[in-house]
């Protein structure tokens, strides 16, 4: 293991959080936030969903929580696909969810929810988890004394709340970025359409053109090009017929692509099929 920073000490999940506690006092008619799984997002920094509920209908059966836990999946493969958040917005401050959750309740002024939520999101701990899950194909999860004593290398508070504070800026930026790569497919697509538009028009070569170059001429596709058997005519070759090497490649629209033709799963027919 390499050495923390200077002020870092190494600890355990278990000395930083209470595991799913349970609210006490709370009136029947209170509403609150049930969260099922589905509604529990998969990225860093995402927001819970919920459904509104009387408390009646939530204090019995499942896991209890509140804002600024952190919510996590135990259970495959909602643990392997990222599943879980820190929870905030619910109403009155509480909620509940499947029994499948891992809550994880910071304890007092020692550690910031923000920096328990990004630990459980890295490579590192989703990978040894995952490794060292337990249970039956389709039904493994996170052991509880795995989770607890699991390595948590712990920061003063004061360099948790920057480190937070820090993440949220720097992922702002990656979000940013990637909104703006996002758009370059359409902006690319804008831009070959309008060369291909300048192409066919003539404006693309005007320079080269000169002022003595021949005139252009309007005509129709049916005087430059003969269109041959472009339909599915009596000719044309069922699957049966395929060959996997043969008289000529025989290409179908899976095998067009808007740069081309995409030469992959080739398939041949005879002679008396072209």
């Amino acid at each position: 293991m390499s050495e923390l920073p200077k002020g870092w000490i190494q600890s355990k999940i278990s000395d930083a959080i209470f595991l799913n506690e349970k609210h006490v006092g709370v009136s029947d008619d209170m509403e609150c936030g049930f969260v099922p799984m589905a509604l529990v997002p998969t990225g860093y920094g995402e927001s819970v969903g919920y459904e509104t509920r009387t408390w009646d209908k939530c204090k019995k059966g499942f896991t209890q929580f509140r804002d600024n836990d952190v919510i996590l999946a135990k259970i495959t493969p909602c643990f392997e696909n990222g599943k879980g958040a820190l929870v905030t917005g619910l109403p009155n401050g509480i909620g509940a969810g499947s029994t499948e959750y891992f809550v994880l309740r910071t304890v007092g002024n020692l550690v910031e929810p923000k920096y328990i939520h990004a630990f459980v999101k890295t490579k590192d701990f989703l990978v040894n988890c995952e490794t060292n899950m337990s249970g039956s194909v389709g039904h493994r999860r996170v052991p509880k004394d795995y989770l607890l004593n699991y390595p948590l290398p712990l920061a003063p508070l004061a360099e948790q709340k920057r480190i937070v504070e820090k993440l949220d800026e720097v992922l702002a930026q990656v979000d940013t970025i990637k909104a703006r790569l996002d758009g370059i497919p359409a902006l690319l697509k804008r831009f070959r359409q309008s060369v291909l538009a300048s192409a066919v028009s003539g404006k693309l070569t005007e320079e080269w053109r000169g002022e003595s170059a021949l005139s252009w001429a309007y005509t129709s596709l049916s005087k430059c090009f003969e269109c041959i058997d472009g339909d599915r005519g009596p000719n044309y070759p069922k699957k049966d017929e395929y060959l996997e090497d043969g008289f000529c490649l025989f290409l179908s629209t899976k095998n067009v692509r808007k740069y081309g033709f995409e030469f992959k799963d080739l398939v041949f027919i005879s002679k008396e099929k072209r």
